[in-house]
C-alpha cells in the first residue's frame, strides 16, 4: 500500500511547528511533529517531496496545540498519531511520559523505575530526545534527578516556558522547584 504523506506548518507564539502526517488504512495519522523553522526543515530536504496538506484532524490537532501553548489544559489524543513507527522501548517511554498530568513533572530515572528499567535513565532520555510527537507526548515535563532540565528539540527556552505555562517554579539557579513529581 503506497502512503501519501503531506505536512501542515503553521506559527504558534515564536515558533514554528510542522506536522507530517499520512493517511493509514484511510485514517489521518502524525508521523512526526517538528518544532524547527521550516525553512530548517527544507534546508534538510524533509519537506522537499511533500505536499503542504490538511484535513480536519490535523486542522484540530493545530488547533489544540495553539491552545496548549495558551496555557490551556488540552489532553492530546493519541489516535491522532503513528506511535507504531517507534520502537516497544520507546513507546514504553512514550506513553508513561503521555501520562503525567499537567502541572506535574517527572525524572529520567523516575520514568525508567515506572517502566521497569531501574537503571535506564539514560535510554529514557534518549527516548524522549527522539519523541516524534512533542507537545502530544508532553516530553518537556522530564527533567534530570536534579531539577536541570536536560534536553528538548524545541529548545530550553521553549521547555521552560511550557513548565512556566503550567505553573512549575524555577529557582535561581533555573532548576525546577515542585512539590508535583509523578512517579
Amino acid at each position: 500500500m503506497k502512503l501519501n504523506h503531506y505536512y501542515k506548518s503553521f506559527k504558534l507564539k515564536f515558533y514554528n511547528v510542522t506536522i507530517l502526517w499520512c493517511f493509514t488504512n484511510s485514517t489521518p495519522k502524525t508521523t512526526r511533529i517538528y518544532l524547527q523553522e521550516k525553512s530548517e526543515l527544507s534546508k534538510l530536504g524533509t519537506l522537499s517531496n511533500l505536499k503542504e496538506y490538511t484535513c480536519n484532524i490535523v486542522d484540530d490537532l493545530m488547533f489544540n496545540m495553539i491552545e496548549f501553548f495558551k496555557g490551556i489544559d488540552v489532553k492530546f489524543n493519541l489516535d491522532s498519531i503513528d506511535i507504531d513507527l517507534c520502537s516497544d522501548f520507546q513507546k514504553q517511554v512514550l506513553l508513561a511520559e503521555y501520562n503525567i498530568p499537567r502541572g506535574y513533572i517527572s525524572t529520567y530515572k523516575r520514568i525508567a523505575t515506572f517502566i521497569g528499567n531501574p537503571k535506564g535513565s539514560r535510554a529514557v532520555g534518549n527516548a524522549l530526545a527522539n519523541n516524534p510527537f512533542p507537545l502530544i507526548i508532553p516530553c518537556h515535563r522530564a527533567v534530570k534527578s536534579n531539577g536541570e532540565l536536560g534536553g528538548f528539540q524545541g529548545g530550553l527556552k521553549m521547555k521552560q516556558e511550557l513548565l512556566q505555562l503550567e505553573g512549575i517554579k524555577f529557582n535561581k539557579k533555573n532548576r525546577v522547584i515542585s512539590k508535583n513529581v509523578y512517579y
